[in-house]
């Protein structure tokens, strides 16, 4: 062959892996289901080589941005949580930034929805929930639909084998007196689903 058609067919090749590679990822990143089952094989090897459990967080903001890929705390709002888990589990558990499906301003229509799913398919063993601030900041949906919504993801993941720690909402001055009200009952909610079923 001439050092042109070599050339064509070279590029031709490097098209048809470039494809190969993108399109699994780009379907990741639009299915949640998708998404933990890329990082699923991974992420066992790594945990199982260990002797580790691992553990998967999900919910919004709070989840999303409070934890970097040590699982150590970027920021204030919300780690006590991880620094807790930490103690309590001798940081015997196995984490990296793929196994964090928080997405901020999310509600627990779409944790159900989305990361639920997404945490099952990863295999995770341990599942850290952080949802509802933002179902209680939008006044959508409504405080009965968010413990419903909760409910039916912890029974999914129990149903999987996964265990579930449930984390109760922060304080937030810039909720309304009334919202602060909601944020209070649903924590109250949440401590008895996690008597129930939460641990």
């Amino acid at each position: 062959l001439s050092g042109v058609a070599m050339m064509g067919r070279l590029f031709a090749l490097l098209a048809w892996v470039t494809l190969a590679l993108v399109g699994p990822v780009a379907q990741a990143q639009s299915d949640p289901i998708a998404r933990g089952l890329a990082v699923q094989a991974s992420t066992k090897a790594a945990y199982r080589f260990r002797g580790l459990p691992s553990i998967c967080f999900t919910g919004d903001s709070n989840t999303q941005f409070a934890i970097n890929n040590t699982g150590l705390i970027q920021s204030n709002t919300n780690g006590t949580r991880v620094n807790w888990l930490r103690w309590y589990l001798g940081n015997r558990f196995y984490y990296d930034q793929s196994l964090n499906f928080g997405l901020s301003s999310q509600t627990s229509a779409y944790w159900l929805a989305s990361e639920v799913p997404a945490a099952i398919a990863a295999g995770c063993d341990i599942v850290d929930v952080h949802i509802g601030i933002n179902d209680v900041g939008t006044g959508s949906p409504t405080l009965a639909q968010t413990i419903a919504n909760v409910k039916a993801g912890i029974a999914q993941l129990n149903q999987a084998g996964i265990a579930v720690i449930l984390a109760s909402l922060p304080p937030y001055s810039t909720l309304t007196a009334a919202r602060q009200q909601q944020s209070a009952e649903l924590n109250r909610q949440f401590w008895l689903l996690s008597l129930d079923k939460g641990r």
